[in-house]
Parts: C-alpha cells; structure tokens; sequence
C-alpha cells in the first residue's frame, strides 16, 4: 500500500504553506535569503531617487537594491545577445534562450541539476 500524507498529518499541517525559495515570483521579501525588509540605507524620496543628491545618467532602482536580480534576467540577456549578434566573428544569432546568467553559482548549481 502507497504511502498516502492525508491519512498522516493532521489538518493544520496538511493546511501549511509550503517554502518558497529565492526563486520566488518576486512579489515577497524573502528574510531567509537575506532581503532587506526594509529597502536600502539612503535616503530616497517616495519615488526612489536621492533626496540629497544630483541626477545621475546611470538609471537604477534604488528601491529595489534590497531585493535579488530576476533570476530569468531577460532584459540582461537580450542587451547580451544584441552585442554579440553583430555577424563580425560568425553570422549565426543567438536568442536569450541560448544564453544562461545567474545571480549566483547555488543558482548555476541548481539549473544545472
């Protein structure tokens, strides 16, 4: 007979949520991956900019410093692509999907698993 966890586990355990890991969807701060709660330490206006500061050409979101990258990086690995899809060295072209970026190597580990 298979084991079957219904019959085991009471009903407020059967009721948990179960853990989400740092690949989360990215619309929670996730304390066990060392996020920030709180958002970064400068002082930032309500729409993310230095209170205390000058513009900058460089465009970042200060208010997301206190969150991981998207693991996917889309937007990082079509401005990868674009640089190398110049037809100098091959006429090949690669997409996104040829492309792996990760944030860290338990994420390169785990993709490769």
């Amino acid at each position: 007979m298979p084991f079957d966890i219904q019959k085991c586990a009471g009903p407020n355990i059967l009721a948990l949520e179960p853990y989400r890991d740092y690949k989360d969807d990215g619309t929670n701060i996730l304390l066990d991956a060392n996020e920030n709660a709180y958002g970064p330490g400068l002082d930032l206006s309500k729409d993310g900019k230095l209170s205390n500061g000058t513009g900058s050409s460089i465009d970042i979101d200060l208010l997301g410093l206190n969150r991981y990258p998207d693991p996917h990086q889309h937007e990082l690995k079509q401005k990868l692509i674009d640089l190398r899809n110049t037809h100098v060295h091959t006429s090949k072209n690669l997409t996104p999907e040829n492309l792996f970026v990760g944030v860290g190597s338990d994420e390169a580990i785990d993709a490769l698993m």
